[in-house]
């Protein structure tokens, strides 16, 4: 009598856990197909709703990503996604960066396909994007700040005083950010002097500065932040005239940054590392 007791309890514990999990799946319903262009707007999406990435562009920022390695890859560098591949791939929302995928997005409009474009402007940027995927998927909202802890430091680390930073984005024309760009804003977020803050922008290019060699030996930084870019090596500036008069290589206070997360945000962890290494200055 005990041991029937035991197996009827035991099925009714196995019925329950089975109509749990398709409770939850017709609950959950199918995911909308989702076609990101830009490694962060893969990256935002997979922190809300995996399965619903069906494509990505070909970047190393997401190659080693378990959850998005196996995927298609839309497009290749810079160069723009092929809308056909874009169309056989049956999406049903198509994220891309505003400015660079404009006209990708402007054809898949005219053909009915949904389209998301947004543009990352300071770190509230962040947390509206990924607000704006969830309610596009119909998923709980995800808060962003706990994937980029180090940009929201204790009040501790803030107050610490910290020197005025010139970051150089390229050499030949001397080019940094100002305080319109995503780099600026950082740095204004993290409490951290930004040297071409209030610098107008060049050209196009509104967010950076051309700078003179004159202007930079007057400023003479005492602590510099020099981009680097994939496939290139970091410039020895204790070689370089002009360069190597500042009180920043002379004491060799040089952090080097990589091109993703302080210029171009990149990814989630691109980000979070920018913050920890500019605070580490």
């Amino acid at each position: 009598m005990r041991s029937s007791l035991i197996v009827l309890h035991f099925l009714i514990f196995i019925s329950a856990i089975i109509k749990t999990s398709i409770s939850a799946e017709i609950n959950e319903g199918p995911s909308r197909r989702v076609i990101a262009l830009t490694s962060f707007g893969a990256d935002v999406t997979n922190k809300i709703s995996p399965r619903s990435l069906v494509a990505i562009p070909g970047s190393k920022l997401l190659a080693e990503d378990p959850n998005m390695k196996h995927l298609p890859k839309i497009s290749l560098g810079r160069n723009q996604p092929s809308v056909e591949k874009i169309i056989s791939l049956k999406p049903d929302i198509v994220i891309g960066a505003s400015g660079f995928h404009d006209k990708v997005l402007a054809k898949l409009d005219k053909l009915g396909i949904s389209t998301l474009d947004y543009k990352i402007k300071d770190i509230n940027s962040i947390q509206l994007l990924a607000n704006r995927v969830s309610t596009n998927l119909s998923a709980p909202t995800v808060s962003i700040n706990k994937y980029i802890p180090a940009c929201f430091p204790s009040t501790l680390v803030k107050q610490k005083q910290i020197d005025s930073i010139l970051v150089v984005v390229g050499f030949k024309p001397i080019i940094a950010p100002t305080s319109k760009s995503w780099s600026g804003s950082l740095l204004r977020h993290l409490g951290i002097p930004n040297l071409t803050s209030s610098l107008p922008g060049s050209g196009q290019f509104s967010g950076y500065a051309t700078l003179s060699p004159e202007w930079v030996i007057k400023s003479n930084p005492n602590h510099l932040a020099v981009i680097t870019f994939p496939n290139a090596e970091p410039p020895n500036l204790s070689d370089k005239p002009i360069w190597k008069s500042l009180s920043a290589v002379k004491s060799n206070k040089i952090k080097y940054f990589n091109y993703y997360g302080l210029i171009n945000p990149g990814s989630l962890n691109s980000i979070n590392n920018a913050c920890q290494k500019l605070l580490n200055i």
